[in-house]
């Protein structure tokens, strides 16, 4: 029998929340290899409804709607090729190399059966994190792997790389399932009875460059709100290092950073080519202490509207943040000082 849960509609714009029950089903062809149960988002014109707004009365783009449409996931994944950005391959080499010593601490009771991965990428980081536990001979209870993201594209395409990679994997096949919620971070708590399937502990993941990306506590606060203390969370975390605020600024000071920022304008209409950019670090955006956040602005047609923002953090001082305010400690750091990115294993 397929598994259902009974949960609460998601809406995008605040104002409009509703409580609608709906179920989690099958969808045919999500997964090749798995059962996944996939909650869509309920209509676009939500998305579209909270992105004029935020343009109309902030002049501001969360960073959210940069993966909304199947163009700026695209333009997403053209960056991610490009040599010059480095993150994700940072990032994937730092959990490559390192994910079976995390494992041994995550795992080390072997209760563990649930990954909750929110902002899932290219999908290769979670397939690192789902193989340690596949080729663990002492779990035979299934695994269950919950994607969340905004972006329906998004979850596609980690779907699909989970099924190409793990293809001819029979044990991946017996043991997955997975659970893609189509969903804002600020409402991970509404699906809280696909983050619990197991009565095993979890490992939420917020890897990459993420956090970032957002005020720290839409991102923090939901998750830290659903861990109990038998769970871990994995972070990723861009760093400040030694840094000018010029090298900061040049990483997306390019054609292809441009390209992915603007794409939630011009999937309304508006032209790339007639748009300019500029970039300028703001200290006084970050809830984190002596963290600078690196924020994008375009103008078009007259107006001037914040695309975007990537916050860089000093480690000690994130730290300090997540144990005061979410009582929340770092277990392991693993840090890559040459490319300054790191690792934080959490509880």
């Amino acid at each position: 029998m397929p598994y259902k849960f009974v949960l609460t509609k998601n809406t995008f714009l605040d104002t409009l929340r509703e409580k609608a029950p709906t179920t989690f089903t099958i969808k045919e062809g999500a997964s090749r290899l798995v059962p996944c149960y996939f909650h869509n988002q309920e209509t676009d014109i939500d998305i579209y409804t909270e992105l004029m707004d935020s343009i109309e009365k902030d002049s501001v783009i969360n960073s959210k709607f940069l993966y909304w449409t199947l163009r700026g996931t695209k333009e997403y994944l053209s960056l991610c090729k490009d040599q010059n950005y480095l993150l994700p391959y940072i990032a994937h080499n730092l959990l490559k190399e390192n994910f079976s010593e995390l494992y041994s601490i995550i795992n080390s009771d072997g209760n563990l059966l649930h990954i909750v991965d929110l902002g899932v990428g290219d999908g290769q980081e979670i397939n690192i994190i789902l193989g340690a536990f596949i080729s663990d001979s002492n779990i035979d209870d299934k695994i269950y792997c919950s994607l969340v993201d905004s972006s329906y594209h998004m979850l596609r395409v980690a779907i699909n790389a989970l099924d190409e990679t793990n293809f001819s994997d029979t044990i991946y096949k017996e043991k997955v399932a997975l659970f893609a919620i189509n969903c804002d971070f600020r409402d991970v708590h509404l699906y809280r009875d696909s983050l619990r399937v197991s009565t095993g502990a979890r490992l939420f993941c917020l890897l990459g460059g993420i956090l970032g990306n957002f005020i720290e506590n839409e991102v923090i606060g939901p998750i830290s709100a659903e861990m109990i203390a038998c769970d871990f969370f994995l972070l990723g975390v861009d760093l400040i290092g030694n840094r000018t605020d010029e090298e900061c600024i040049s990483a997306y000071d390019n054609i292809l950073d441009k390209k992915f920022i603007f794409s939630p304008l011009a999937e309304i209409g508006f032209v790339f080519e007639q748009a300019s950019f500029a970039f300028e670090i703001k200290s006084d955006i970050s809830e984190v202490k002596s963290a600078k956040t690196i924020i994008a602005r375009c103008s078009v047609e007259g107006k001037s509207i914040q695309m975007g923002k990537s916050t860089k953090y000093i480690l000690a001082e994130l730290k300090s943040y997540l144990l005061n305010n979410y009582s929340l400690d770092v277990v392991r750091e693993l840090i890559n000082k040459e490319h300054n990115y790191a690792l934080l294993l959490i509880r």
